[in-house]
């Protein structure tokens, strides 16, 4: 090693430089310092913390599964197909299927002067209901056609502005009373 150092400036002057640092003695403002870095290094390490446990580690692991299962469930049920929708006053199913409310929906210029809706297989009488928005209703009738006109009286009802609900119900139905979905129209207001 006396063979490099003595060919190596820069190696010679790093001994130097150790032997200096070595041999110095810390100054009145540092010694509080070293102090503390010497009784750190000369401590014994602090353990290291405990892992935390889960917030649920109380829970039994096979409870997720469980609840993975009844949100599977609740899910299938909720976007399932549905033909019978609910028990009616006698107890029978309502049923919807392919029967449906056609025109008036949505938006329309005008009232709307004849109400019709899908045919249903086997049925001889239709009741065709008009509502208020509360399903307050203010005009029903009886028809064996898929369509009825409006009564006079029922159209100066029917005002630019407001909303209705209608509904038809096949009477005589197999498998007990069909109904269509309830049918929202809106009418237009007129521009001034």
């Amino acid at each position: 090693m006396e063979r490099h150092l003595a060919a190596c400036a820069y190696c010679r002057n790093e001994l130097a430089l150790m032997n200096v640092f070595e041999a110095a003695e810390a100054s009145a403002e540092e010694s509080p310092s070293v102090a503390w870095i010497a009784d750190r290094l000369h401590s014994p390490m602090a353990a290291p913390p405990a892992p935390r446990r889960r917030a649920w580690a109380w829970m039994p692991r096979w409870i997720p599964v469980v609840f993975a299962a009844c949100l599977l469930v609740a899910v299938y049920v909720a976007v399932r197909p549905h033909t019978a929708v609910a028990p009616t006053a006698t107890g029978g199913d309502v049923w919807r299927g392919s029967f449906r409310a056609i025109s008036p929906a949505g938006d329309v210029a005008a009232a709307p002067r004849e109400f019709t809706w899908s045919a249903m297989p086997q049925i001889r009488m239709y009741r065709v209901a008009l509502m208020e928005v509360d399903r307050h209703e203010i005009w029903s009738a009886r028809t064996n056609e898929t369509h009825i006109a409006v009564p006079p009286d029922v159209l100066a009802q029917m005002t630019p502005g407001r909303t209705f609900l209608w509904q038809v119900s096949a009477e005589g139905a197999p498998d007990g009373l069909a109904e269509t979905s309830l049918q929202e129209f809106h009418i237009a207001t007129e521009l001034p």
